[in-house]
């Protein structure tokens, strides 16, 4: 089946920085990168709406969903209209089911601030997704602020809103699951946390005819090198800080714990074929693995950092 990209912009306030997103992306959708447009107005009090229909046209016709937000399609796109402010994970959310009423199968997500975006810059990001299924989710950092300047930041991976995720990636989303729904109660950050909580990182394993091996492929996939900007709106905080190194701390402890428990897994299925583990200093390592590996002490690790990374964004709303 061929992709279906649907871009997505959550703005809020955003009439002096949107204008220039959008014509990026509907020069996207003319190269045929993209296939369609969406913006999400999450109850602005200026006039964000006014600035998406000088790029993408008049309305042709408009329905009230049943939240309460309004749905207008526009000559070139679409935009959903929040009848009030709700917040970044609301307007996400808003845009996951219209993508799944659209029939996308990935939905590219690009702040509505993004400074100087090229169609090229648009390319070069969706071609490492395009066509490859084992690709669930990538995201690019970008840099806040003139990147020319020293005052300016570059913005954790984390916290990008620029990526593109498949859609069936998304179905737990829309069918109600407890986790999701758990994930994205969380404050400011609880989508960027879901994401990178629940999209999974996928361990394989082989046996190779040489002895043992383990082969890891992640669902997620940062692209760096785009040279993406987006305008500066004021300084971050520590807080904020400390909350993306507590999340990459959390997907180490993770990847390791995953590769150790299949390193263990794969010594077992060895010597239930009646193989011992090669010789040599990797063989002894994963000998010495099956007395000293405890994964349930590292998932109690996790918990921890998990819980101070709730309690930090509870601080920031």
């Amino acid at each position: 089946m061929p992709e279906r990209i649907i871009a997505v912009v959550p703005a809020y306030n955003e009439q002096n920085y949107i204008k220039p997103v959008l014509e990026a992306l509907l020069s996207a959708r003319d190269a045929g990168l993209i296939d369609g447009i969406l913006v999400v107005d999450d109850g602005s009090t200026d006039l964000t709406k006014d600035r998406v229909q000088e790029v993408l046209g008049k309305p042709v016709s408009e329905k009230n969903l049943e939240d309460g937000s309004t749905q207008t399609i526009l000559q070139h796109g679409a935009i959903i209209t929040h009848a009030e402010n709700k917040g970044k994970t609301a307007a996400y959310t808003t845009a996951v089911k219209y993508c799944k009423t659209e029939a996308a199968t990935i939905m590219f997500t690009t702040d509505a601030d993004m400074a100087n975006l090229t169609v090229d810059q648009i390319g070069g990001f969706l071609s490492k997704i395009h066509d490859n299924n084992d690709i669930w989710m990538i995201r690019a950092p970008y840099t806040q602020g003139d990147p020319e300047l020293i005052e300016s930041r570059v913005c954790q991976p984390m916290h990008s809103g620029f990526r593109a995720i498949r859609m069936h990636a998304l179905e737990p989303l829309l069918s109600g699951n407890k986790k999701w729904a758990e994930y994205l109660q969380h404050g400011r950050y609880s989508w960027e946390i879901a994401l990178e909580h629940l999209i999974p990182v996928v361990t394989h394993e082989s046996i190779d005819p040489q002895g043992l091996k383990t082969i890891g492929k992640k669902r997620r996939l940062e692209v760096p090198g785009l040279g993406l900007t987006s305008r500066e709106r004021g300084g971050g905080t520590t807080r904020t800080s400390e909350i993306a190194r507590d999340i990459e701390l959390v997907e180490e402890i993770e990847e390791q714990r995953q590769g150790r428990l299949s390193d263990l897994k794969m010594v077992r299925k060895a010597r239930d074929m009646g193989v011992e583990p090669a010789a040599g200093k990797k063989g002894s390592e994963l000998r010495d693995m099956m007395e000293t590996l405890n994964p349930d002490e590292m998932a109690n690790m996790r918990g921890e950092i998990t819980r101070r990374i709730y309690s930090r964004m509870r601080k920031q709303t």
